[in-house]
């Protein structure tokens, strides 16, 4: 799975995945060509290696709030796997995967240091700040930076919830797909709404109720560059990352599947506002789907998905077992009359 941080300011089977039911083992020791500075916490869900037992300890707690989520929304026990904090510039070697997976982790998250993290985003913002003030003080540039740096960069627990949750879902249901990077998608093998709306559900509430708050906007016909897509289009679209013709060069060079790329923007830029607009309309999919079916619809979902099946295959099949229609049309009505009953608007009437 390709990983980026885009911070806008508006053959094993999961039911043998090890679980640590007692004290977690030790944490394995990395390559050296890692550095030997790095703290770890173990824990049941893994290992979380960082530049300091504080960083490490809220990867481990991060974890352990997403595990819990996932075991909620799927029935089935979360893997185990790793994070490992590195600078910005520095990927995760291979050898340093291998050593984790042969101890036993199903998954393995690289991610940035705080303090590498807020460098980079001073540094991005500092640049946008220039551009649009050529005139300003460096030092008021460099304040504002350094403020917005440090608010992003010390509050990164939802996102690694977020991020995590890929990490669980694929290990769950595509598991020999755990450690491979197909560069033709953009996460894993399940289509891009459901992987990325999986990882939604893994977050922290306040963001989520961000991208509905945002959602509404779109429907009501307020975001030119974010707007509601019809249905069948959304469901078969790629992951916005890979089809936006306007990426910024941080989020270009992130193509390392062993690495993090952070792209930050101050203002309303379009690009990241479609970017959102992609997210927001996932998250109330989601929202819609859940709503709308019984208790574990994802879960099957996502079985018949593993299995070579399509979503108009298991809704053929299983929707009505499910609570759902079972023909892709009849559910795209439904959906319909659903967002204006919850989100009215002249942007909530998209066509398929």
């Amino acid at each position: 799975m390709r990983l980026s941080l885009s911070l806008p300011l508006c053959a094993l089977l999961a039911a043998v995945s090890p679980v640590f039911a007692q004290a977690p083992p030790p944490c394995p020791a990395l390559p050296d060509n890692l550095p030997k500075t790095l703290r770890c916490v173990a824990t049941e869900h893994g290992w979380f290696y960082a530049g300091d037992d504080a960083e490490a300890a809220m990867f481990a707690d991060a974890a352990r709030q997403a595990a819990a989520k996932f075991e909620r929304v799927f029935s089935r026990k979360a893997s185990v796997g790793a994070i490992v904090a590195l600078d910005y510039d520095q990927a995760l070697p291979d050898d340093a995967t291998a050593a984790l997976r042969e101890h036993g982790a199903l998954w393995v998250l690289p991610w940035v240091s705080a303090a590498s993290m807020r460098q980079e985003i001073q540094k991005q913002i500092h640049r946008q700040y220039k551009k649009q003030h050529p005139n300003a003080r460096v030092s008021a540039s460099r304040g504002y930076a350094n403020d917005f740096a440090k608010r992003i960069a010390g509050d990164t627990s939802g996102t690694i919830q977020h991020e995590v949750g890929h990490h669980l879902f694929i290990a769950a249901f595509w598991p020999r797909e755990s450690f491979a990077h197909d560069h033709l998608r953009y996460g894993g093998p399940a289509p891009d709404w459901l992987d990325e709306g999986v990882a939604m559900l893994m977050e922290p509430a306040p963001t989520t109720e961000g991208r509905r708050a945002m959602f509404a906007q779109m429907a009501a016909g307020e975001l030119k560059n974010a707007q509601v897509q019809p249905l069948d289009a959304f469901l078969n679209a790629p992951h916005p990352r890979l089809t936006e013709p306007n990426l910024p060069d941080e989020l270009n060079s992130g193509s390392d599947a062993n690495r993090v790329s952070i792209s930050f923007s101050i203002d309303s830029n379009p690009m990241f506002l479609r970017m959102a607009g992609y997210y927001a309309q996932t998250q109330v999919w989601i929202d819609f789907l859940r709503e709308n079916s019984q208790r574990g619809t994802l879960t099957a979902l996502a079985e018949s998905l593993a299995a070579g099946k399509s979503l108009e295959d298991w809704l053929g099949r299983d929707g009505a077992q499910y609570g759902l229609p079972a023909s892709l049309p009849v559910l795209n009505k439904q959906w319909s009359q659903w967002l204006q009953q919850h989100y009215p608007g002249p942007g909530a009437g998209a066509k398929p």
